[in-house]
């Protein structure tokens, strides 16, 4: 049995769509094909019914692998804990940017108010 290489890849349904018509040898060679490229293995010779249709598949198979491997690579690299000064600076900010939007509040209700207030006065 062969051993993975990548961090995986993406079995689209069309895929599927496209291969399932094919004589049951000539699509489960072609299914191992697409296993084994995605898994990072070199598939086997087609059949040239099943070479066509993995030619066009391989594009969108090796942007897949490329986004598994991403993927795997992200998440291997140590993770930084937040710098606490950079939080408390963040924190700082976020509170006066919720202290002025609140002052900023209040003066545009007192001025609807008195707008309302004088538009009562004079419909009387």
């Amino acid at each position: 049995m062969k051993q993975a290489q990548t961090g995986g890849f993406r079995m689209l349904p069309s895929y599927y769509d496209a291969i399932r018509n094919l004589p049951d040898r000539e699509r489960w060679r072609l299914y191992d094909a697409i296993f084994d490229f995605g898994f990072g293995n070199e598939p086997e010779p087609l059949p040239p019914m099943s070479t066509a249709l993995f030619t066009v598949i391989r594009p969108s198979l090796e942007k897949s692998v490329r986004f598994f491997e991403k993927q795997k690579a992200n998440a291997e690299k140590p993770r930084k804990k937040p710098d606490a000064a950079k939080l408390s600076q963040t924190a700082a900010k976020l509170s006066l940017d919720s202290d002025s939007e609140g002052d900023s509040d209040s003066d545009s209700d007192s001025e609807s108010e008195s707008e309302c207030e004088c538009e009562c006065e004079s419909e009387r």
